[in-house]
């Protein structure tokens, strides 16, 4: 173990004895029996497989690769741990009772984790490298994985100048699933092994799904969504918009917003520019006659996108990092984002290659490529089709992730998961 390490250990070691009282005073919305959990109190029947994501986005990652894995008889019994209890809600309306709040990175509490559920294998979603847990494991002989594996832009930094610390952790995982390119650079910089790493891509592009075309309440109107939409995006599109309902004034306007509780003031903006706005959570009989409609509901993106002419992915024209844009491919639209992309670099890098998306900068950029494609529908399809092609190669992630862990030979046929 490097300095590092003994430092780490002897740290979490004096604070683990005030970890009841750290609990009650910071974990005050969780009961009793939550609280239980992450002292890897309760919750500790033998599996043969531990799964790990931190919250929501790491459970939509794991998910297909879980359930490939079961289907392919590659987990044995198995619990999935999270970190909030949001993604225990989610993981447990999946997984029912095999999901429970994660023990703290804590040297007794991941000992009775481990030494309770004595898992064969741990694997780990994206970047949760929890160094007591990757401790215990080495010492139990459980092999260690890491699917979906992620070093952002955000957080790469910060391992780096913490190499010595977890490259002896890395040195001895068994497999590593890596997103991308970058992200397997990545993780050799750490320490990683050359032979236990392999690219296998991105697993949540295979929880996408195309959805049938949304009811407009405008009947056969060129409708141009901008999906994802963020605070301080809304200038760019609404002048946008306005430019290019000059030269085409039936053209009608979908903002789909990613928080919705954060617009106040925006149906106000929209009608001081002259148009009539509806709101998806508020239909009424004139919605017809609406240029712009928010959708300020959750769940309907895919089937707006399937309605669309074109779309405007955002996150991306203010620096955020930028929201999936496999969703509107897939749909077989032409694909407009801004340049603020680290969070969705690969996907957005395939897209562009393919010719039908590109980078806007601002309003001018947005109308230029809007008024293109709607003034040649042929350009419009090709480029939508186009998109489409490249997004379906981005599937088979899970697929590919599980093939791996079971050529390292991190999941074997253990037999039944009941």
């Amino acid at each position: 173990m490097s300095a590092a390490g003994f430092l780490h250990r002897g740290l979490t070691g004096m604070v683990e004895p005030l970890a009841p009282a750290l609990l009650r005073l910071f974990a005050r919305g969780e009961s009793s029996e939550r609280r239980a959990e992450r002292p890897a109190r309760v919750g500790l029947e033998p599996v043969e497989s531990w799964w790990h994501a931190a919250s929501l986005g790491e459970i939509a990652a794991v998910e297909p690769i879980l359930e490939h894995a079961r289907a392919e008889g590659l987990t044995g019994r198995f619990a999935v741990t999270v970190n909030t209890l949001s993604g225990r809600g989610a993981a447990r309306r999946v997984w029912g009772e095999r999901a429970w709040l994660a023990p703290l990175d804590l040297p007794l509490a991941a000992a009775r984790a481990f030494d309770g559920r004595r898992p064969r294998a741990l694997v780990l979603v994206e970047t949760e490298l929890w160094p007591h847990w990757l401790l215990c494991a080495r010492a139990r002989g459980a092999a260690t994985a890491v699917v979906n594996g992620r070093l952002s832009d955000r957080a790469w930094p910060r391992y780096r100048r913490l190499r010595s610390f977890f490259a002896p952790l890395l040195g001895e995982m068994r497999a590593v699933a890596a997103r991308t390119d970058l992200d397997a650079e990545r993780f050799l910089a750490l320490g990683l092994p050359a032979e236990a790493l392999r690219v296998t891509g991105n697993a949540k592009h295979d929880r996408i799904t195309t959805a049938a075309a949304a009811a407009l309440p405008w009947g056969e109107a060129p409708l141009w969504t901008a999906g994802s939409l963020r605070r301080g995006e809304e200038g760019a599109v609404l002048d946008a918009f306005g430019s290019v309902r000059a030269r085409h004034p039936d053209l009608r306007l979908a903002l789909a917003l990613r928080h919705p509780s954060d617009w106040g003031g925006l149906d106000a903006e929209i009608s001081r520019r002259g148009w009539r706005v509806a709101r998806r959570t508020r239909p009424a009989s004139g919605d017809a006659g609406a240029d712009v409609l928010i959708l300020d509901t959750h769940g309907e993106l895919p089937a707006f996108y399937a309605a669309s002419t074109m779309a405007f992915v955002g996150g991306t024209l203010v620096p955020v990092g930028g929201h999936n844009p496999l969703e509107a491919a897939l749909a077989g639209l032409p694909v407009l984002f801004g340049p603020h992309l680290s969070n969705v670099a690969e996907d957005a890098r395939l897209l562009v290659e393919s010719g039908g998306a590109r980078v806007v900068r601002g309003a001018e950029d947005l109308a230029r490529a809007i008024d293109g494609w709607l003034e040649d529908d042929a350009v419009r399809r090709g480029d939508g089709e186009a998109c489409r092609a490249a997004a379906a190669t981005l599937r088979g992630g899970a697929a590919r992730a599980v093939a791996w862990l079971a050529e390292r030979g991190v999941l074997a046929r253990w037999g039944s998961d009941d």
